[in-house]
């Protein structure tokens, strides 16, 4: 940003008096239908709220936590201010992580925020992106440590859900890192590395030496159980060169999961169920390709047509909304084939096994298939002995009829198949 006196590339600002610890668990919770409560802070100085101030930076508002002195991120990169201390406190969960990637020397100048907090839906997710001090001259031995730690506060079981995508690793230098800038290792995840400012400050949004891409973290969650997280980071060994985590605002997303898309069969149904319990503050609605379904106001709903379903489930005491949607479509089955034998002096055999799961595509975990010699045994449910499909007696110019149950409710299928016997 220019004037007449002095012009400057624009970057970050971090604003660390304005924002307490409940404003800024608010700020990060903005979106989701999910009560907090037990919020603690290491330090505003070091957990802070920041804004892209219209510059390049990937996101545009949001948390900012730092093994250090928060401030210090701000405006385009200086060099300047790269290592910086407000305590000398370690974590226990750092530590075991730390210790776990073979690292074995403390980790100090912890910074962190920690909330409790009910979900009302399956899971949540929140986007963030990882920087450090760190990147170049020393992202090959050893790196900072940081990690969103999920406590299930009924069972006790924690884990760490800031982790590198399809990997399970920890998030840092050593583990998201580009060669090009350091030659002395090689990359891993490249992909995952967004920017090095060092080597280009003037377009520069951070001052800080780089950052990764936008990253998710999301968890399963037990709608009304309480959980806690803890968003935590801390220097590894010494209290040079800090890293961050910048979380963005309103990203706390929760999210309802109706489970996958499924296929229906004519004559079948699928429950589609929230199983979410607490009806009392809470109502229901349901949609069908975008039309609200009329007296339906259960947490579950009986589909016995293809379509797309939505529930928005709104709570009554602050007006939020949950959100899911499942696709149901047609179940599609392939054509059996016709079967043939060769003439003899015995009557022939036919294997009717032949058009099995595999031939009409049809899942054998979910669907029995029935065989039927006449169309009046098949009105009357009289299906072919089972001894009989794969060595079925015939002289041809037979049809045999084909049928298949939904093994998992019993429903049948009204679609009925049918090959012939020549």
């Amino acid at each position: 940003m220019c004037n007449i006196y002095i012009c400057n590339s624009q970057g970050i600002i971090v604003d660390d008096a304005v924002f307490s610890s409940e404003l800024l668990v608010d700020l990060l919770l903005n979106n989701s239908c999910a009560t907090s409560s037990n919020i603690s802070i290491s330090s505003n100085q070091s957990v802070a709220y920041f804004n892209s101030n219209d510059s390049s930076f990937p996101i545009d508002e949001g948390i900012i936590i730092r093994s250090g002195i928060a401030s210090n991120s701000q405006g385009s990169y200086t060099g300047n201010n790269l290592s910086s201390q407000i305590n000398t406190n370690s974590d226990l969960d750092l530590e075991e992580i730390s210790n776990q990637t073979g690292q074995s020397v403390n980790i100090t100048d912890t910074a962190y925020l920690e909330f409790d907090f009910i979900p009302y839906s399956t899971n949540f997710t929140f986007d963030f992106l990882f920087a450090s001090n760190e990147y170049g001259e020393w992202q090959c031995g050893f790196s900072d440590v940081f990690a969103f730690i999920l406590t299930d506060l009924t069972t006790g079981i924690k884990t760490n859900i800031g982790l590198v995508p399809n990997n399970n690793s920890p998030i840092s230098v050593k583990n998201i890192r580009d060669n090009q800038y350091n030659l002395s290792c090689s990359s891993v995840n490249k992909n995952l590395f967004s920017t090095y400012n060092v080597n280009n400050p003037l377009n520069s949004a951070l001052n800080m030496n780089g950052h990764t891409v936008v990253l998710s973290a999301s968890s399963e969650v037990i709608p009304t159980n309480q959980y806690r997280i803890k968003l935590v980071i801390g220097d590894y060994n010494d209290t040079d060169f800090d890293s961050a985590v910048f979380i963005k605002a309103g990203s706390f997303n929760t999210l309802l999961d109706l489970g996958e898309n499924e296929e229906l069969c004519l004559g079948d149904e699928i429950i589609i169920d929230s199983n979410f319990s607490d009806s009392t503050n809470f109502i229901f609605e349901w949609k069908k390709d975008g039309v609200l379904i009329e007296n339906e106001t259960n947490s579950y709903y009986t589909a016995t047509e293809v379509g797309t379903y939505d529930l928005i489930i709104t709570n009554l005491i602050n007006g939020c909304e949950l959100t899911g949607q499942k696709t149901i479509t047609q179940l599609q089955v392939n054509t059996p084939e016709n079967l043939f034998e060769c003439e003899s002096e015995t009557t022939p055999k036919f294997n009717l096994l032949f058009n099995n799961h595999s031939v009409l595509g049809l899942n054998p975990e979910t669907y029995d298939i029935l065989y039927y010699n006449s169309q009046e045994n098949l009105n009357n449910n009289i299906p072919i002995d089972t001894s009989l499909l794969s060595a079925y007696p015939s002289l041809g110019d037979e049809i045999i009829y084909v049928t298949y149950i939904n093994s998992e409710n019993g429903n049948a299928c009204s679609n009925v198949l049918n090959f012939e016997l020549k």
